[in-house]
């Protein structure tokens, strides 16, 4: 009987032992699960952001190279050609105004200094 209590009370002592020892062993298992899951997606951040910029990089590449073709350097050409001729008409267009408004002024300026005498007599310029 009283080895019968002492297995008892060893296997007592011993299943608490094994479970604090599966407890810390689940606890670490899980800390290195969490460790390796965090890595994970620690690195794959790190490569979308190198696929982003690589990708960026490539696009804005092109698109040097789509600017340096003839056919663009041709467009830009034509459009520079384009300016100037627009900007040519403005400055025809604002002198025109311009020559009108003096010309304007000028009728209005003599049309002030006549005298109603005149104006009622037929006045022409």
């Amino acid at each position: 009987r009283l080895a019968q209590k002492r297995v008892a009370s060893m296997h007592a002592e011993h299943s608490k032992a094994a479970l604090k020892i599966q407890c810390c062993w689940r606890r670490f298992d899980a800390q290195l699960r969490n460790r390796a899951l965090l890595y994970e997606r620690s690195v794959e951040q790190h490569c979308n952001k190198i696929r982003i910029i690589t990708s960026e990089h490539n696009y804005w590449t092109q698109k040097v190279e789509d600017l340096k073709s003839p056919a663009k350097l041709q467009i830009k050409a034509d459009i520079e050609l384009q300016h100037a001729n627009l900007m040519e008409e403005r400055r025809q267009k604002y002198e025109e105004i311009h020559a009108l408004e003096t010309h304007f002024e000028d009728q209005f300026n003599l049309l002030q200094q006549i005298s109603p005498q005149e104006v009622e007599g037929g006045w022409e310029e």
